[in-house]
């Protein structure tokens, strides 16, 4: 029997939608007032390195059970129980299950209380959530600095330094320090790799947007050759594989009254072309191979997804998900690989029927299991998924859900749905951010 536990949260909030270009798009909308924290505290940004922060404490909360099926949502209890952290002028004062290896903690953007943004870290395990208040709209993330883990607030719309440049503050989760780094002073959008040794360097000011590779030891930087002369001008971006020998180089060509055109390139760190492909569109890495990847083919309309070896330039396509849709007469996407490499989820839906859910598909024997039904889905209202995460210990799965789908520019109604890898336990997280595929939201594993 599952067990679902609602929370609410409160005030007037503003979505963000964060595509993969890294774009942030802000939308108010205003929604009912509900029970909000007895305190409170805020983080004003700072253009100068002295900035402090006052993080709001957020009583812990203990999942219960209620039944499976619920009428309307169950309001937030009223805060009355001790404070998860305590607010210190100068530094945060994080729970303990921050940190701690054993928990899967979820970063949940930001949405608006009142006339503020607040950043979320949910501990998914037992629904304790710990909040703090920014005053402009941010992109928050985890970060690894000298092996230590940290959460970096981006504030992308900074207007106090010179030159409009973006303003951004890591706060280390051991110890709950502030400090503001310098600028980098290389343009572009930067992805480093895995192990540290390189950054891929994306000029999107240039049509066509400029690629390097740069080491990050030595400074040396190797612009990237477009085998595609331009054809795939409007947009690009980078992925390394997970043992950083190898760069994905997604180009778009985005039209008015058309669909957009996708062009792959698989360089070497190097920056040799390894492999080049028209028409595909990359979704992900394996997680436990370097040789592979995950993508959809942009010219088939029914969005076959495809594993495709690099080394040896075959693919195999999971026609049983495409077939299985057919039956059930839903739409899929939303290709998402399981960390341990065996499955691949998706999301599906019918905005008749309101067949609507989340399932995966056994790799070794093509078999469709679903973790989330159309029942779990039919709360007040009927839920559509969005899109989703896996744990990184795949133990547990993230299901973006809201009433409009994925069609949604509306984030009154989105919530996050937590749900095990067996479908047999989840809660929901009420009024937070619709993030990108590419975004991680979930913290990075801490060896204990």
């Amino acid at each position: 029997m599952k067990q679902m536990v609602i929370f609410l949260t409160t005030g007037l909030f503003c979505l963000l939608l964060l595509g993969c270009g890294g774009e942030v798009t802000a939308v108010s909308t205003p929604t009912s007032l509900a029970q909000l924290p007895t305190e409170t505290a805020s983080h004003t940004p700072s253009p100068t390195p002295t900035e402090t922060a006052t993080p709001e404490p957020t009583a812990s909360q203990t999942r219960h059970a209620t039944p499976t099926k619920v009428p309307t949502y169950t309001p937030r209890p009223t805060n009355t129980s001790t404070p998860t952290a305590t607010p210190t002028p100068d530094h945060f004062a994080f729970p303990a299950w921050v940190t701690d290896p054993s928990v899967n903690v979820l970063l949940l953007g930001n949405f608006e209380r009142i006339d503020k943004f607040v950043v979320t870290l949910l501990n998914a395990q037992t629904s304790e959530h710990f909040d703090f208040i920014v005053n402009d709209s941010v992109r928050p993330s985890w970060v690894w600095h000298d092996n230590e883990l940290y959460l970096q607030i981006y504030h992308p719309w900074s207007t106090a330094r010179a030159n409009r440049d973006a303003f951004q503050e890591l706060i280390n989760l051991t110890t709950g320090e502030i400090s503001t780094p310098p600028l980098s002073p290389l343009p572009g959008a930067l992805a480093e790799s895995p192990d540290g040794h390189f950054l891929a360097q994306i000029v999107s000011e240039n049509k066509p947007p400029i690629a390097a590779i740069i080491e990050t030891e030595t400074g040396n930087s190797i612009e990237l050759h477009d085998p595609f002369n331009g054809r795939y001008g409007s947009y690009a971006r980078a992925i390394w594989s997970q043992n950083s020998e190898y760069l994905a180089l997604q180009r778009v060509q985005f039209y008015e009254d058309m669909l957009a055109d996708y062009g792959l390139t698989i360089y070497t760190s190097g920056g040799d072309i390894f492999r080049q492909y028209d028409g595909l569109y990359f979704l992900q890495w394996s997680p436990v191979s370097s040789s592979q990847l995950l993508y959809w083919d942009s010219k088939n309309d029914s969005f076959l997804p495809c594993v495709l070896n690099i080394f040896d330039n075959s693919s195999t396509c999971y026609e049983t998900i495409i077939m299985w849709a057919s039956a059930q007469d839903v739409k899929v996407a939303g290709y998402v690989w399981s960390p341990d490499g065996t499955k691949i989820s998706f999301v599906h839906w019918n905005d008749q029927s309101k067949n609507n859910g989340l399932c995966f598909v056994e790799l070794s024997s093509e078999q469709i299991r679903c973790l989330v039904q159309p029942t779990d889905l039919t709360l007040d209202y009927q839920a559509f998924p969005i899109n989703h995460f896996w744990s990184p210990d795949g133990e547990q799965v993230a299901l973006f859900i809201n009433p409009q789908g994925l069609s949604s520019d509306d984030g009154a109604f989105t919530s996050v749905l937590i749900v095990d890898k067996d479908g047999r336990d989840f809660y929901i997280f009420d009024e937070v951010l619709i993030p990108s595929l590419t975004t991680e939201i979930w913290r990075p594993p801490i060896n204990p």
